[in-house]
């Protein structure tokens, strides 16, 4: 290409393709940022688009905080993927993070997260003092958090879309008692709101909110936001007339900028090339709208091969119908490319994709999540129904929640279990639900026979995680344990059957008191300590753990978090000054320290070193100035 060719563009083209350049390399840009303060504070906006994985290695968490810490002056953020970056935004550990911020956009799986919508993950985002009020975060935790709501008023901002306000009429997020949703445009300066928003994407929100008899000022909203008047067109012939890659810049900038439905309207020229961008990621909150995506899928192979994430939350009974079986199977064979799928409910699409009837189907599939009732099958933890998914050849991870009462779980299962040949890429199980709560659950771990093995229990939980862990097959490496019952629970009795664990994750309703001291002897070959901060955890356990006779010798991470629930106030002792001694235990012994209650001690010993440095040179000046006064 010409030397010139780009500073002859018109100054908004050349800025468009100078920001595509920036954020098509986040592993340099951030590098940058964390090197170079005085780059980082002329950053108002940062956007990025990455694979969830993106900088998911132990040695970028330094980097992103020493990123994060400068930039001083950002006053937006949009993190699309990258859940080791989005943890760190939405889990702030210093006052001092982010000053500037005012809007935060985050959207991603947040892997790591058993329970994503739990709100101790995000108590520290009052941190950001001027931070506006983000709807995608607040939205799916009012469920839970206010049971008696029945009249809900928001404001339009780019934070909330037409999916978040679904998602509160519908599925797992719904607000059971919710009489009136109002929607209208927000007061003061905003940047344009999200194009779901338009009149025309809110139809459905309007239509499903009269189906769940929820009264709405819908009306009024749909002439508020109306949206500006449309912008020139370019000439046709002049995107046609780019080189392919920087044509395909522009494209790019454009889905990132503005709704994929105006991309017509800006240029015909767009369309032959946009498929691939519109349809990577796909998503239903209603039978009605998910009925329509698959058919699609189902009717065109070549739209369904660009799909690579695939989430649907539906009612139990969606698709139950016999008559649209055979569009669902079609729909799975064309989704060639899909690496995530993720559905809740419809529990025949459900069964499925947990019994594939054909070694052809979801070949490229990563991670597949099931939270489903599963009906009609009698015994849904027997590895019977599971017996065929070794034939997705790419599986890493199945995250499996069946959602049924204790009676439905069905009869005994013989022993031994039956072995189902899983791929070599696989990893990775986690159970939830009535699955977990009898020893049922170590058939399936038995049957996959995974390295990493989860147990995720609930505050309804009755029955122990110990009578769960008896069997655990030897492949097992790594196991992390979620319990939220209202007592403690010691799993020591077992601990003898675990000793070929090397990451052992504990979490919320356990005993730390009694399992720390036996850790040493009972897991040698333990590297990785994960805990959740409980009232039987003090800082004095965690100090035996890095030295002395209860000393784990192959210790190489400890993490402490907040445990996941709601549990007593923990020891004073686990505030951030009180594990200063153990992060400086850990420096000697050169284990690695992680989580959010850590990160919280650091940032306090980096304040207290600067607090006595302070003294210390006070100290020194006035030595200074009594010496120039004896001479």
């Amino acid at each position: 290409m010409p030397q010139d060719y780009l500073t002859s563009l018109p100054a908004e083209l050349f800025d468009y393709i100078r920001d595509l350049v920036i954020a098509g390399k986040p592993k340099q840009l951030v590098e940058a940022l964390a090197a170079s303060p005085g780059a980082a504070s002329h950053v108002n906006y940062l956007t990025l688009r990455l694979p969830e994985t993106a900088f998911s290695s132990e040695a970028a968490a330094p980097v992103l905080r020493m990123a994060i810490l400068h930039l001083r002056n950002v006053r937006q953020i949009s993190i699309t993927g990258a859940g080791e970056l989005s943890k760190m935004l939405l889990s702030p550990t210093s006052p001092k993070t982010l000053p500037a911020l005012t809007q935060l956009s985050i959207s991603g799986g947040l892997k790591g997260w058993i329970t994503p919508f739990l709100p101790r993950h995000y108590h520290t985002l009052r941190y950001y003092r001027r931070l506006s009020f983000d709807c995608a975060t607040i939205l799916p935790l009012l469920a839970h958090e206010l049971p008696h709501l029945t009249n809900l008023e928001l404001e339009a901002n780019e934070s909330l879309k037409s999916q978040h306000l679904l998602r509160i009429l519908s599925g797992p997020e719904k607000i059971v008692k919710l009489h009136t949703l109002s929607l209208s445009t927000s007061y003061g300066s905003r940047p344009p709101v999200h194009a779901s928003l338009e009149p025309e994407g809110l139809f459905e929100v309007v239509e499903l909110a009269k189906q769940e008899k929820v009264k709405n000022t819908f009306q009024t909203a749909l002439l508020l936001l109306a949206g500006p008047a449309e912008q020139p067109t370019m000439p046709k012939d002049y995107l046609t007339s780019l080189p392919p890659e920087l044509f395909d810049y522009i494209r790019d900038l454009v889905v990132t900028a503005k709704p994929k439905q105006y991309l017509g309207g800006i240029s015909k020229a767009f369309l032959p090339s946009t498929r691939d961008r519109a349809f990577r990621g796909v998503c239903a909150f209603t039978e009605s709208a998910a009925t329509k995506l698959l058919e699609a899928l189902a009717a065109s192979p070549g739209a369904a091969s660009h799909v690579n994430y695939l989430t649907l939350r539906l009612p139990e009974t969606a698709f139950s119908s016999e008559a649209v079986a055979p569009m669902l199977r079609t729909a799975i064979l064309h989704l060639r490319q899909v690496q995530y799928v993720d559905v809740g409910g419809a529990g025949e699409l459900a069964k499925m994709l947990l019994s594939p009837t054909s070694p052809a189907a979801l070949p490229a599939l990563v991670c597949l999540t099931i939270c489903s009732s599963l009906e009609g099958w009698t015994a849904p933890s027997s590895p019977t129904h599971h017996r065929n998914l070794g034939d997705y050849r790419q599986l890493s991870s199945l995250e499996l929640v069946i959602q049924r009462d204790a009676q439905g779980l069905g009869a005994r299962i013989p022993r031994p279990a039956e072995q189902i040949p899983m791929s070599p890429t696989f990893r990775s199980l986690s159970l939830g639900g009535v699955a977990i709560e009898t020893s049922k659950a170590g058939y399936l771990a038995e049957a996959f026979r995974p390295k990493e093995f989860w147990l995720v229990g609930t505050q309804e939980s009755s029955s122990p995680m110990s009578p769960r862990l008896r069997r655990l097959p030897p492949s097992v490496e790594h196991l992390g344990l979620v319990q939220e019952a209202s007592r403690l629970e010691g799993i020591s009795a077992v601990l003898p059957n675990l000793r070929q664990i090397k990451t052992l994750s504990l979490n919320s309703s356990f005993d730390c008191a009694t399992i720390l001291p036996l850790l040493a002897h009972e897991l040698p070959h333990l590297t990785d300590l994960g805990l959740g901060a409980n009232e039987s955890l003090t800082s004095q356990h965690l100090l035996r753990t890095l030295s002395g006779p209860e000393k784990i010798v192959k210790l190489q991470i400890l993490s402490l978090s907040h445990s996941f629930g709601s549990r007593p106030s923990v020891h004073a002792s686990l505030e951030p000054e009180a594990l200063i001694e153990v992060v400086e235990l850990a420096e000697q012994e050169k284990v690695e320290v992680s989580g959010i209650r850590f990160w919280e001690a650091i940032e306090a010993k980096k304040a207290r070193d600067a607090r006595l440095e302070e003294e210390q040179e006070k100290r020194r000046a006035i030595v200074r100035a009594l010496a120039a006064l004896e001479i």
